[in-house]
């Protein structure tokens, strides 16, 4: 058993991450990728549930040694949860500057792919008849 006898005698574990980084050396991106993910998302008065391919990246700035890899599905989660607002087209910005805001980091992106169906009417059909240049 791993447990101490008092749990009063613990020893912090210091958040390496959290410290400053001072080898000067900016990172482009980090993050998740190939995360597959359900979403709801809409398009006009069309909403559907569909199961996304997501993309989380965030860049670090010099001094940051790392982020924090569970914000970046606590996003999603918060768009997956019962009674959420669907995503849409113009939501996508403010979801990538919300995620850079909670991370404080420089810059973000997210990619995002999923199916999405649409119903649509065929053409009216036409009849043979009308085929040649006879038809009126």
């Amino acid at each position: 058993m791993n447990r101490p006898e008092s749990p009063n005698l613990l020893i912090p574990i210091p958040d390496v991450q959290a410290e400053r980084d001072d080898r000067q050396l900016a990172i482009e991106r980090v993050g998740i990728k190939g995360l597959r993910y359900p979403l709801p998302f809409a398009d006009g008065d069309a909403t559907q549930a569909t199961i996304a391919t997501c993309n989380v990246y965030v860049a670090l700035a010099e001094d940051q040694k790392g982020t924090h890899m569970s914000r970046l599905v606590e996003l999603l989660e918060e768009r997956a949860a019962p009674g959420a607002t669907p995503l849409t087209v113009a939501m996508l910005k403010p979801f990538v500057a919300d995620l850079v805001a909670r991370l404080s980091a420089p810059g973000g992106r997210i990619e995002i792919a999923f199916p999405f169906f649409m119903r649509k009417l065929a053409p009216y059909p036409v009849s043979p008849a009308c085929w040649t240049s006879t038809c009126s």
